[in-house]
């Protein structure tokens, strides 16, 4: 193993420990102060411990070399499952978002605030500290699944956060003018940050979601292999190549087809267009640690198209 998934490793166990710790803390406390905010806090930890559980076996797996029934590898499984996880945030906050709802239009709930803050202050410290740890272990390891889980303890320390905050408003209003609010403390702060965070799962799942569809609107990533290859194909004076990348995960696929002239056909040999392929390889494996590339050279642009698209005649 790498020191990249080395970091991974450590990194999802860490936070298979802290969803745990953190669902039995908010379950336990959801039935001493009767919170439906707590009590969603604990759902989201312990769904999020499911979660991780996946997560190592896809860290693993995009680890090993194709075989016979994936014969391009498993790279596909990381998208798949950022797009599970992020699909999974948002049901939770939509659910966060009509139960609270529901329960304003019901009259609100008490809820035994000067117990549950000190919940909320360990719970929201807590998963605010695995989020920044895991923040820095991704810039690390290069790992979108644990750049995905950062994003989740940091709603789930927002979704502490709040309630710490519903708590706080809570026992300020509970002997001014202002009591017969007091009920709807905890729902209202909890469709505010919902509405304020809904947009980290929804952008989750849209970067996943066209990763699976071959579809790139990384223009980052086309600014940087252009300007890897573009000055290496200079220097071999070839007049005529085209460039594809796509992002899957943590890998980035570069199919480069160099379209040679006849009087270059002599030049580029095998042992010519190895070295060219061995010197494009390096250059983008220093700015892309997990990479795949296709280097191929052709007399006839025919083959570029052909290379995506079902071969007509003519065509």
């Amino acid at each position: 193993m790498s020191n990249s998934n080395i970091l991974e490793e450590r990194a999802i166990k860490l936070g298979m420990a802290g969803t745990l710790g953190m669902a039995a803390l908010g379950f336990s406390f959801s039935v001493l102060t009767h919170s439906e905010a707590i009590l969603l806090d604990g759902l989201f930890s312990l769904i999020g411990l499911a979660i991780t559980f996946f997560s190592l076996r896809v860290s693993r797996l995009i680890q090993q070399p194709d075989d016979e029934k994936y014969p391009f590898g498993y790279a596909m499984f990381e998208p798949i499952l950022n797009l599970g996880k992020g699909l999974l945030m948002l049901v939770i906050c939509l659910f966060a978002l009509f139960s609270a709802i529901n329960s304003i239009l019901e009259g609100g709930y008490q809820v035994s605030a000067g117990i549950a803050i000190w919940y909320a202050l360990i719970a929201a410290t807590g998963c605010m500290a695995i989020a920044v740890i895991q923040r820095k272990l991704a810039q690390k390891s290069g790992s979108p699944l644990l750049e995905v889980d950062a994003k989740s303890w940091f709603i789930d320390g927002l979704l502490s956060g709040a309630v710490a905050l519903a708590f706080i408003v809570v026992i300020f209003l509970q002997n001014t003018p202002l009591a017969n609010l007091v009920p709807y403390a905890d729902p209202t702060l909890m469709i505010a940050l919902v509405l304020a965070a809904g947009f980290m799962p929804i952008d989750i799942i849209k970067k996943n979601w066209y990763q699976l569809l071959g579809r790139t609107d990384d223009i980052n990533l086309h600014s940087q292999v252009f300007d890897i290859v573009a000055p290496v194909i200079a220097l071999e004076s070839i007049p005529n190549y085209h460039l594809r990348q796509v992002r899957l995960g943590r890998l980035v696929y570069v199919q480069c087809y160099l379209v040679i002239s006849p009087e270059q056909e002599k030049e580029f040999n095998l042992m010519e267009q190895d070295r060219l392929r061995s010197l494009l390889y390096d250059k983008l494996r220093a700015e892309f640690p997990y990479l795949a590339t296709d280097l191929i050279f052709t007399a006839d642009t025919i083959w570029v198209k052909r290379a995506i698209l079902p071969g007509v005649q003519g065509q």
